[in-house]
């Protein structure tokens, strides 16, 4: 299981680098857990495109409904990534 927000910071490459994730992730993780999938359509889109029937895309809002996906579904011998914890700030709304 792939447990992700994705990668900031990428510029221009965003779209392309999160595309490469998806489809790499989905030669090797049979569950990808897409925190905030609106920031990261690409990724969640190439991993759909590359994923087989078996494989899955859970949408989590943030990664508390991540934590409460996996407390729920993990079992014994599953292996778990938990990949790029985006800072708090990307998440917060700035007041100017």
């Amino acid at each position: 299981m792939l447990v992700t927000p994705g990668m900031v910071e990428l510029g221009t490459l965003h779209d392309s680098a999160h595309a490469e994730l998806g489809a790499r992730a989905a030669a090797c993780a049979d569950v990808l857990l897409a925190v905030a999938p609106a920031r990261i359509p690409t990724l969640v889109e190439s991993f759909r495109a590359a994923a087989g029937p078996d494989q899955m895309v859970v949408e989590c809002a943030d990664f508390a409904a991540a934590r409460a996906w996996l407390a729920a579904n993990i079992g014994p011998g599953d292996a778990v990534l938990l990949e790029n914890d985006l800072p708090d700030l990307y998440e917060k709304k700035v007041r100017v």
